[in-house]
C-alpha cells in the first residue's frame, strides 16, 4: 500500500486522525489530546482538517501529563503488580 506523506513548508505534517492512529486513540480523543497539550495547527488541509507539525505533535503527545512512567495510573499499576 502506498503511504501518503503530507508536508507543510518541507516538514512532515499529520492530521488528528493520523495522530490518533499512531497513539492508539480514536479521532475524538486525539482532538482532545491535541487541544489539552496546546498544539496549534500549522495549516489546514481543508476547512475541517487541521495539520500539525509531525515532530512537535509526536513529542507533545508522547510527553503529555499522566501518560508516562511517573503518572498516577502507572504508580497504581506498579503497586498492584508488586502486591500480586
Amino acid at each position: 500500500m502506498t503511504e501518503i506523506v503530507i508536508t507543510v513548508d518541507g516538514r512532515a505534517a499529520l492530521t488528528t486522525r493520523q495522530l490518533g492512529e499512531e497513539f492508539g486513540l480514536d479521532p475524538a480523543s486525539a482532538r482532545t489530546a491535541v487541544r489539552r497539550v496546546g498544539l496549534e495547527p500549522v495549516a489546514h488541509l481543508d476547512d475541517r482538517t487541521p495539520l500539525y507539525d509531525a515532530t512537535t505533535a509526536r513529542d507533545a503527545l508522547r510527553n503529555r501529563p499522566g501518560k508516562g512512567r511517573r503518572s498516577r495510573w502507572a504508580a497504581i499499576a506498579r503497586s498492584i503488580a508488586q502486591s500480586v
